[in-house]
């Protein structure tokens, strides 16, 4: 009977409802997919392992559209692992089950549209960007947030602004995660370089250098017990001034150096109540052995106990209260202002303790010879000189007859001469050398004078000493 289809239809219908729900108890219901991958039947563990063999097989090309970089996007080919993503499983396949224990006993066993479900997985997307910015960074600039300084031509603080930087947003990186979740296997995405800010903006660095200005009237007074009197200037301020920026809350903060303000009382202070020493000037022969003191130096004075005068000064600032305060001096050492010879340089020592003359180039001795120099009544002068003559054969004569210091010696041969009439040359006349034998001049042996001769040029250091 016609009236009976009815009843039979809601029996099949019925029939197959049942059949269903026994043979997908437990497990994914048809239409199931984690990506293109059906799951339909599967029990939660063969999900898991499922969603873990397609994650582990993922591989994600990416393009960056770069015009800077090249013509065409850069391509970079990577894992999941890559870019710190990891997969959880467990919750990937609960995810599955739940949707299908979403629908309604009987609607969800009908041939339906099909369920995707995506994988369940942790990120960073700091990190993603940071894998990214290291893999190509050609393709990125760093933003660099706006700077406070001083400058001393315009007494004042000013502020060069932010600039801005190229880079991945936060919801490009994040579609990177979510193509891999959605659609693990063959991934491609194409990302797209963005403008990115600094963390500190204009406005802040404007704020920080304003407070920074009304440090600069300051009465700062300083004066010397029965001396001199002296007082910070706006220049002396605000070098003491230093700004930190604090990326996390996009501040800057105004703050006074302790170190820059014991810089400026052994610095400027100190130049304006003190006396400036006088340093100690020596010859070196470049591998620190002083050969000569040139003059011995003057001591100065400055300002004692900097630390503790700075830790006032800073105390004031911080406080925008006046300082009068009163200082003490203390002596200043001598330094040392050594002069040492350059790569390559030719010059020349004279020992007369060992009566011996070295020759060098730069710091590296490169002959030794044994010398005469002036007898005790005719001492060789100590001293920095310069080569300024040379002879290759002359007649030599000097002293006084009537105290029978006169001498007439003719062909004397090799003569470098370096302190007016006094230079190297070759003595002929006698063989003693080792000790004291000349009038001043430096006597040598005939290849040690021709070799001194031919490698001294005019303008050639020559220093003597004992």
């Amino acid at each position: 009977m016609i009236i009976g289809l009815p009843v039979l239809c809601c029996g099949i219908i019925a029939a197959g409802v049942y059949a269903a729900s026994v043979t997908y108890d437990g497990r994914a219901v048809p239409g199931s997919r984690l990506g293109d991958t059906d799951v339909s039947g599967m029990e939660p563990k063969e999900i898991e392992q499922t969603a873990q063999r397609l994650f582990d097989s993922t591989v994600i090309t990416i393009k960056i559209n770069d015009e800077r970089a090249s013509a065409s996007p850069t391509k970079l080919t990577v894992k999941p692992a890559d870019l710190n993503m990891a997969l959880d499983p467990k919750a990937t396949a609960e995810n599955v089950m739940a949707e299908a224990d979403s629908e309604f006993i009987l609607i969800r066993y009908l041939p339906l549209p099909t369920k995707h479900t995506i994988l369940s997985m942790t990120y960073s997307t700091e990190a993603l960007k940071e894998f990214l910015r290291k893999s190509h960074p050609a393709s990125f600039t760093d933003p660099e947030d706006p700077q406070v300084s001083y400058n001393r031509e315009t007494q004042t603080f000013e502020v060069q602004p932010q600039k801005s930087g190229l880079g991945i947003s936060d919801d490009e990186a994040n579609r990177i995660a979510y193509e891999v979740a959605s659609n693990p296997g063959e991934v491609t995405i194409e990302l797209n370089m963005s403008e990115t800010k600094a963390a500190i903006s204009d406005e802040a660095a404007n704020q920080a250098a304003d407070k920074a200005k009304a440090l600069l009237g300051a009465h700062l007074n300083f004066t010397v017990e029965g001396g001199g009197k002296a007082a910070a200037t706006e220049d002396d301020i605000g070098g003491m001034v230093v700004f930190k920026p604090d990326a996390k809350n996009g501040t800057i903060t105004r703050e006074i150096s302790p170190e820059k303000a014991v810089d400026y009382v052994r610095g400027a202070l100190t130049d304006k109540l003190g006396t400036a020493p006088e340093n100690m000037k020596t010859i070196e022969d470049g591998n620190g052995r002083v050969l000569l003191t040139v003059s011995k130096g003057k001591e100065g004075t400055q300002v004692a106990d900097a630390p503790d005068v700075a830790a006032k000064i800073v105390a004031a600032l911080k406080d925008a209260a006046p300082l009068d305060l009163t200082v003490t001096l203390e002596k200043k050492e001598v330094g040392v202002t050594p002069v040492v010879p350059e790569e390559g340089e030719r010059w020349a020592e004279v020992n007369l303790t060992k009566q011996r003359a070295y020759i060098y180039e730069g710091n590296k001795l490169i002959r030794e010879c044994v010398i005469s120099s002036g007898t005790a009544k005719h001492r060789t002068r100590v001293g920095s000189f310069k080569v300024w003559l040379k002879v290759r054969i002359q007649d030599m004569k000097g002293g006084n007859k009537e105290d029978g210091s006169y001498y007439y010696t003719k062909n004397v041969p090799w003569i470098t001469y370096f302190d007016g009439g006094i230079g190297f040359h070759y003595a002929y006349w006698h063989n003693n050398f080792g000790r004291p034998m000349s009038h001043g001049c430096i006597n040598m042996k005939l290849s040690d004078a021709k070799y001194t001769y031919d490698y001294l040029k005019k303008g050639d250091r020559v220093i003597v000493h004992y």
